[in-house]
């Protein structure tokens, strides 16, 4: 994969993170996710699932992103999956902080 169209994924992927954040950050202001039932509603369902069903539709089905996508070192993506299950934990508080650090395989 030449170093151009990587360079140009690499930046998309991070607006559309940065994008994805200040979606959430403002929903999140608004109230959008305050459920008084106690449980997950349909907002947090909505906002956790989206970025990974259209992760998957874009890896499927274009070549290039599948290519950057496998490029990337499988040690950072480890380390960024543990701080989303530190999140997670930290959110729900259901998994204390040293039981998530156990469960990343780093």
């Amino acid at each position: 994969m030449s170093g151009e169209i990587k360079f140009n994924y690499r930046k998309l992927t991070l607006r559309l993170i940065a994008v994805w954040f200040g979606m959430a950050l403002a929903a999140s202001a608004l109230g959008l996710f305050k459920n008084n039932a106690q449980r997950v509603g349909i907002a947090v369902a909505i906002a956790a699932s989206a970025p990974i069903v259209l992760f998957a539709i874009w890896h499927a089905v274009s070549a290039g992103f599948r290519a950057f996508v496998l490029s990337l070192n499988p040690r950072v993506l480890t380390a960024l999956q543990t701080w989303r299950i530190i999140g997670l934990s930290n959110q729900f508080r259901n998994v204390p902080l040293l039981t998530a650090l156990e469960m990343s395989p780093c």
